[in-house]
């Protein structure tokens, strides 16, 4: 078993009283449970590029201030290809992810961006 779990490195740096401003949660797809828990009155800054989670993350994220950008994150700027899987049988989106020279992939273009 690895340890800590994501909870408990949350919780560690509360207790800690180290100080955190703003979350930067990259590739949220429809929400990240730990740091929505620990961090409820935090301002949240989401980057998600399946456009198919907005909805559902604009609910889950509604009591938490937040902000929703639907771009990749990237080492550059531009626009990239994002391969979406599908592998829960429900249809619902499980995996995404910047691909490069795959023509056997059904991908779609998004906007990409670094963050610095």
């Amino acid at each position: 078993m690895r340890a800590p779990f994501l909870s408990q490195s949350l919780e560690i740096l509360k207790s800690r009283n180290i100080p955190i401003g703003t979350i930067l949660d990259v590739g949220v797809l429809r929400g990240t449970p730990e740091l929505m828990s620990a961090f409820p009155h935090t301002k949240h800054v989401l980057f998600e590029p399946v456009e198919e989670c907005a909805e559902v993350i604009a609910d889950r994220y509604k009591k938490i201030p937040h902000e929703l950008h639907t771009v990749a994150v990237s080492d550059s700027s531009g626009e990239a290809d994002l391969m979406i899987r599908k592998d829960h049988g429900d249809g619902m989106i499980s995996h995404s992810n910047i691909v490069e020279n795959r023509q056997d992939e059904v991908v779609r273009k998004v906007a990409k961006i670094s963050l610095d």
